[in-house]
């Protein structure tokens, strides 16, 4: 059995779409997990659940609120996903798009291990059709390793330049590993498959399964970075 957990804020109206999107492809046993909220929590106290100081040694400057969230919320879905009694998930934001052939990945023995890249944020439709036709015909910097039924698995060959976590698949055994990474505090972005990769295998899909719809709703991670920059700059 595969289950699907959505990501979102407990008093988001986003909650509604994702529901439309996934019952539009026949899902309505799914599951939502609260989002940890650090809109209008203080540097001070959020010093006391992430290591500040080591994601600027790690990244050279200073991390978003909604970074700092976003990372928190996805360790507590990992926390969820190795408590559970299911070996297979699927793990979306609440923004994602879910493309028709999207329940290729539920069909029997078609379930990747590891943790496997369904698609990536602020990556457009039309981007990532060009994408996809480009990796079947003459190759890209994602390496085929597997053929599943209607889709391919690979690894990036590339510089990781943050893929986003709009939609992803994990096992459970890759949620336990995930968690090794915290020893402590975590100070990692959500999305630094490099570190990720350091404990699971990190595949990425083509054809793409989902996509984020970034143009029609608004980030609150992307707002609190443009934000921060326009601090920075006023320093």
């Amino acid at each position: 059995m595969v289950r699907v957990i959505v990501l979102s804020l407990k008093d988001s109206p986003r909650r509604e779409i994702i529901t439309k999107r996934l019952a539009k492809r026949g899902i309505n046993d799914f599951e939502f997990y609260d989002a940890f909220d650090a809109r209008n929590m203080e540097m001070s106290e959020l010093e006391k659940l992430f290591d500040i100081d080591k994601f600027r040694e790690t990244y050279g400057r200073d991390p978003a609120r909604g970074e700092i969230g976003c990372t928190l919320s996805h360790l507590g879905l990992w926390k969820r996903i190795s408590e559970s009694d299911c070996e297979k998930w699927i793990v979306l934001e609440d923004d994602a798009i879910l493309m028709p052939w999207f329940k290729v990945i539920f069909k029997n023995d078609n379930f990747p291990n590891g943790m496997s890249l369904l698609g990536y944020s602020k990556f457009g439709i039309g981007h990532g059709l060009l994408s996809n036709l480009k990796h079947f015909i003459i190759g890209s910097y994602i390496a085929t390793t597997e053929q599943k039924t209607l889709y391919v698995l690979g690894v990036n060959k590339a510089k990781n330049w943050g893929f986003g976590t709009v939609g992803y698949s994990l096992t459970k055994k890759a949620s336990i590993d995930l968690l090794t990474t915290v020893n402590e505090t975590p100070y990692f972005l959500a999305d630094d498959y490099d570190i990720h990769g350091s404990v699971t295998k990190v595949n990425h899909v083509r054809p793409f399964l989902v996509y984020e719809d970034f143009k029609r709703m608004e980030s609150n991670i992307e707002n609190d970075r443009i934000k921060l920059k326009t601090e920075e700059s006023k320093r």
